[in-house]
């Protein structure tokens, strides 16, 4: 029984590192984005570059609590809309924010799911 334990953690702990690294490579891309791309606002500017910065740090926060993950979701789902919000149309930023945002959104949920697993197997506090 402890091998397979074991094994269960190890294989968590793999698919969250994936996760939290996929995660975190999309919001630093979100965060330069904001420089290789002409926003047309300076708004959606500040927008990406605090969103990839928030993300970047929480994308390793899930590890310590199961809701934690929650908060890059909510930040992609927002990614995905602000260039609608802030009045950003028609561009190349805004197909970067929709792709982008909803990478950060998928992969955040998957993180999600990995961790919530985990912790209801009892291998993380929470």
């Amino acid at each position: 029984m402890a091998i397979i334990a074991r094994r269960d953690t190890g294989a968590y702990a793999t698919a969250l590192v994936k996760s939290a690294g996929l995660d975190a490579i999309a919001a630093a891309w979100l965060f330069l984005s904001a420089f290789v791309f002409d926003h047309g606002s300076s708004s959606l500017f500040i927008n990406n570059l605090t969103c990839g910065a928030i993300v970047s740090i929480l994308a390793f926060g899930a590890f310590a609590h199961v809701w934690l993950a929650w908060l890059p979701a909510a930040i992609g789902a927002w990614v995905i809309v602000s260039p609608f919000v802030l009045g950003v149309s028609g561009s190349a930023a805004m197909a970067n924010n929709i792709v982008t945002g909803a990478v950060i959104l998928i992969v955040a949920i998957r993180s999600w799911t990995v961790t919530k697993a985990a912790h209801d197997q009892g291998m993380m506090g929470d």
